[in-house]
C-alpha cells in the first residue's frame, strides 16, 4: 500500500525543486533521530539555490531601463556610421560547433562557455565575431566578387580569469572587410574606429598601432607551447615590464632578441621611435613591421585622421589569428580598451578561402563606462521628454484614453495608457519618475483642472503632440489646461488636464 505521504513528496517535488525533496524523505525516515549529515549537506544545497535565484553569475549584468536606452544610441549611431561606409549587416549564431571555433582562437577556446547537443557533439557559445564572418564570407559569399564589407553587433561569451577587471559576457558592434590587402583597407578600419569616437563626442580618446609580427616572431623563433606563449603576450599587454623580464630571462633565445622583446612595450610614439626599433632589432620581420605601420601612417596622414593614432608596439590582441597591423582605442579615464582590431590575412584560409581581410569591434561595456565618466552614468529609467501618459481617473474612460493614445501614435509619440489603477497624484509621481513629459488626465467629473491644477475650463479639441502644441503659457512649475471634449448625450461629457512636465 502506497504511503500516505507519496502524494505530498511528489508535490514538493514539483514546487521546490528535487533537492527539497529529498531532504523531507531523508528527514520523514530518520524523524526520531538526529539529523543525517546527507540532511545538513542537501539543507545547504537548498539554501544555495533559493540565494541564486535572486542573484546573477559571475561576470555578467543587467541593463537597466536608461541604461539599455543609451546602450542602443550608441549602437544606432555607430551602425549608422558603417552604413555610409557601405558595410552590410550579417547575423551569426549565438554558438556554433567547438571545431569552428578552435579554427580561429587556438587555445584560447579553452576560455569559452562549451556544451553538448542531444547527439554529444561539442557546442561553443560566441566568443568572437571575426572567426564567424570569416566562416559566412569562405562558405556562403565567395562566390561574388569582393571586397565584402560587413558588420555586426551582439553579445560575445568567454571566461576572464579573476582579477581581470573583464565581463564574462560582452556586447560588440564591428566592421569587418575581407578580401583587401594591406594599406588602404587598414586605413579604413582605422578610420571607422577615429570616426566612430568622434561621432560619440570622445574627444579624448587615441588610437595605439602595433604590429602582431613583432612578438610573434620573437615566439616562434624561441619555439614556445602555447601556454607560454599566452602568459607572455598577457605580460606585454599588462607591460608588466618586470614580470616581463624575468621571464625573457628563461627563454631560449639570443640576447640580442631578449632585449627586443623586453623593449617592446616601451616602443611609443611616432615614425622616429618606429624607425629607431627597427634598426635596434635588425631583423627581417621588425623591419617589415615598421614599413607595414609606416604605410597606413601615410595613409592617415592623407585622410587628416594621424593625429589621433601613436605608435604602441606593445599592443598585443587577445587572438592568435592576426597576422599584421593590430590597434586598440583609448579613451582617458577608461582601464580597458573601447575598441580593438587588426589584419588577419591567414584567418579565411583555415575555411579554404585564402582571403586577406581587416576589421575591428567597439565594445559597447567600455563605451558606456567612457560616456558615463564625462556625461554622468545612466539613470534608472530612460528620460523620453517627448513621450506622454493618459490617465483615465474612471473606469469607462480607458476606451477614450486608448482612442486618444492611438492618434497620438500615429503622429510617432510614445504614448502609455495608465492600467493599474493609479489616482492622479500616483500617477503624477510615476510619470515624473520615470522621465515622461506631458500627461492627461480625463474624467467626468467638471473642475478637473481646479482640482489638479487650479486652472480654468474651455472646450478643446484634439490634443496636440508636444512637439507642435501651441498656445502653452510660461510658467514656473509644470502648466496645465482643461477643457471639455463633447460626447453623444447627456452627461457624457469627458474632461481633460494637460500638465506638461518638461517646464
Amino acid at each position: 500500500m502506497a504511503s500516505p505521504l507519496t502524494g505530498s513528496f511528489r508535490s514538493c517535488k514539483m514546487k521546490v525543486g528535487s533537492r527539497l525533496y529529498h531532504f523531507i524523505a531523508l528527514k520523514q525516515q530518520s524523524k526520531y533521530g538526529p539529523i543525517h549529515a546527507r540532511q545538513s549537506a542537501l539543507w545547504g544545497e537548498i539554501m544555495n539555490g533559493l540565494e541564486y535565484r535572486t542573484q546573477l553569475p559571475l561576470g555578467v549584468r543587467d541593463y537597466l531601463p536608461g541604461e539599455a536606452l543609451q546602450k542602443k544610441r550608441i549602437e544606432d549611431n555607430l551602425r549608422g556610421l558603417f552604413t555610409g561606409y557601405g558595410f552590410q549587416e550579417v547575423i551569426p549564431p549565438g554558438f556554433e560547433f567547438y571545431e569552428a571555433v578552435e579554427m580561429g582562437l587556438g587555445g584560447k577556446v579553452e576560455q569559452t562557455y562549451k556544451f553538448f547537443d542531444r547527439r554529444g557533439r561539442i557546442l561553443v557559445l560566441r566568443p568572437d565575431f571575426t572567426t564567424p564572418l570569416a566562416r559566412i564570407v569562405a562558405t556562403k559569399l565567395g562566390a561574388a566578387p569582393g571586397p565584402w564589407r560587413l558588420c555586426y553587433a551582439g553579445s560575445l561569451f568567454s571566461y576572464q580569469d579573476p582579477g581581470a577587471g573583464r565581463p564574462h559576457e560582452t556586447y560588440q558592434i564591428g566592421a569587418e572587410l575581407i578580401g583587401a590587402p594591406e594599406g588602404a583597407a587598414d586605413a579604413e578600419i582605422l578610420s571607422l574606429a577615429v570616426e566612430g569616437l568622434r561621432r560619440l563626442g570622445l574627444q579624448d580618446s587615441q588610437i595605439a598601432i602595433g604590429h602582431a609580427g613583432c612578438v610573434q616572431g620573437i615566439l616562434e623563433e624561441a619555439g614556445l607551447g602555447e601556454e607560454d606563449r599566452r602568459l607572455i603576450l598577457g605580460t606585454v599587454a599588462r607591460r608588466d615590464l618586470v614580470t616581463l623580464e624575468r621571464i625573457a630571462a628563461k627563454l631560449p633565445i639570443s640576447d640580442s632578441l631578449r632585449r627586443i622583446l623586453v623593449r617592446l612595450p616601451s616602443v611609443v610614439g611616432g615614425r622616429d621611435e618606429l624607425e629607431a626599433f627597427a634598426v635596434a632589432a635588425g631583423g627581417q620581420g621588425a623591419r617589415e613591421a615598421a614599413r607595414v605601420i609606416g604605410d597606413v601612417l601615410d595613409h592617415l596622414e592623407r585622410l587628416g585622421l594621424s593625429e589621433q593614432v601613436r605608435v604602441d608596439l606593445g599592443v598585443v590582441r587577445d587572438f592568435a589569428y592576426y597576422s599584421g597591423i593590430v590597434f586598440e582605442g583609448h579613451v582617458r579615464g577608461v582601464g580597458l580598451p573601447v575598441c580593438g582590431g587588426g589584419r588577419y590575412d591567414r584567418l579565411l584560409d583555415q575555411f579554404g578561402s585564402p582571403l586577406p581581410a581587416t576589421g575591428f569591434a567597439f565594445d559597447l561595456n567600455s563605451l558606456m563606462i567612457a560616456l558615463a565618466a564625462r556625461d554622468g552614468a545612466a539613470g534608472t529609467w530612460a528620460t523620453q521628454p517627448f513621450s506622454w501618459l493618459i490617465v483615465p481617473l474612471e473606469a469607462d474612460l480607458y476606451a477614450e484614453a486608448a482612442r486618444r493614445a492611438r492618434e497620438l501614435r500615429a503622429k510617432g509619440l510614445i504614448v502609455e495608457v495608465e492600467v493599474s489603477g493609479k489616482n492622479a497624484e500616483a500617477a503624477l509621481a510615476y510619470a515624473q519618475e520615470r522621465g515622461i513629459g506631458r500627461i492627461t488626465f480625463l474624467s467626468r467629473r467638471p473642475g478637473l483642472a481646479d482640482a489638479l491644477m487650479g486652472g480654468g475650463e474651455g472646450e478643446i479639441g484634439p490634443t496636440e503632440p508636444p512637439e507642435r502644441a501651441s498656445g502653452q503659457e510660461e510658467a514656473a512649475g509644470p502648466a496645465a489646461r482643461s477643457g471639455m471634449k463633447p460626447a453623444a448625450g447627456p452627461g457624457t461629457a469627458v474632461y481633460e488636464a494637460v500638465i506638461d512636465l518638461r517646464r
